[in-house]
């Protein structure tokens, strides 16, 4: 039996929203206006504003409270936990952790249509103005709840060429989400993670491939989404199916999933590994991204050897799990 998830708007009085914050700034107004000297007034004026608006960072951050964002994709947790299997892949010495998706089970959920409505309701407003860490939370949250949604209104996939993916979906890209009030498709979605100027947000987005990186089985969260940015990325740079160095034919080795996205690590800018200046723009760029995140004997010998580098197939079959 499916746990039941109610889907109502998200109420601001959960946390200290705007409104309450204008309350208590009419009435700190209020009283410096009818007692203060006009000289000493906006000065305590500005000091309440700022303090009220540093404490409700502070209840917010320690405490734990949800932003407004994050109580729209909390119910994308439940989902995640109940249908994402991870496998566990020992090869030698190293463990990696492979993700797959029951598709077909996800279906059958009556909650997740609800769940996916819902998001039409997010407060535009709030998704303009609100932080840096909590916008890219949502979207990619957003981004990987409709390839899901894509998936699952279209399962079973159909096969081409005996391969099940989601390509074999017509323009999966193009098709229109609803989300604040507007429609926006996976590429609308993916110009906008383009837009925060952060390359790693790629490793967090699921494409629905084998070949891809892993799908976490919950939803990113304000707080989180630094530490999980930072994972995800020494996550994929360590695992086959991103990377691979061949130390015989001296190549390295990395997915088509680099290439596609190669520019995305161009920027923040910053000052790459003298090393590396072999390679040129966006390639430096990328291949700074992965050395960063090898173990050191790794990474010793290609900042020494300078490999040349090659691009895999993508295995674009579907990540599903039984």
């Amino acid at each position: 039996m499916h746990q039941k998830t109610t889907f109502s708007r998200p109420s601001r009085e959960t946390f200290v929203d705007a409104l309450g914050m204008r309350r208590l700034w009419k009435l700190c107004a209020w009283h410096t206006e009818r007692f203060m000297p006009k000289s000493k007034k906006t000065l305590l004026v500005r000091r309440t504003i700022f303090t009220l608006l540093l404490l409700g960072s502070m209840i917010q951050n320690v405490v734990g409270v949800p932003t407004h964002l994050e109580l729209y994709h909390r119910p994308l947790t439940r989902f995640l936990r109940t249908y994402v299997v991870e496998e566990r892949i020992y090869e030698g010495d190293r463990e990696r952790v492979v993700t797959g998706v029951r598709y077909g089970a996800l279906k059958e959920d009556p909650e997740w249509p609800k769940y996916i409505d819902s998001l039409d309701k997010v407060d535009s407003v709030w998704l303009r103005t609100a932080e840096w860490e909590d916008r890219v939370a949502f979207w990619i949250n957003a981004y990987n709840a409709f390839v899901l949604d894509t998936v699952v209104k279209n399962y079973p996939l159909p096969q081409s060429g005996g391969i099940v993916s989601i390509r074999n979906i017509p323009h999966a890209w193009e098709i229109k989400h609803s989300l604040g009030g507007q429609k926006y498709s996976l590429t609308d979605i993916e110009e906008i993670l383009n837009g925060f100027g952060d390359g790693r947000v790629w490793f967090l987005v699921c494409p629905a491939a084998k070949g891809g990186p892993n799908l976490r089985p919950y939803a990113l969260s304000t707080s989180n989404i630094l530490q999980e940015l930072e994972s995800a990325c020494g996550g994929f740079c360590n695992d086959p199916r991103g990377v691979r160095l061949d130390t015989a034919s001296n190549t390295l080795i990395l997915s088509a999933y680099f290439e596609e996205h190669a520019h995305s690590f161009t920027r923040p800018v910053r000052t790459y590994l003298p090393e590396l200046s072999t390679y040129d723009l966006p390639l430096r760029a990328v291949v700074d991204t992965i050395v960063r995140r090898l173990p050191q004997p790794e990474r010793d010998y290609i900042l020494s050897k300078h490999p040349e580098i090659k691009f895999s197939d993508f295995d674009w079959r579907l990540n599903e799990a039984h």
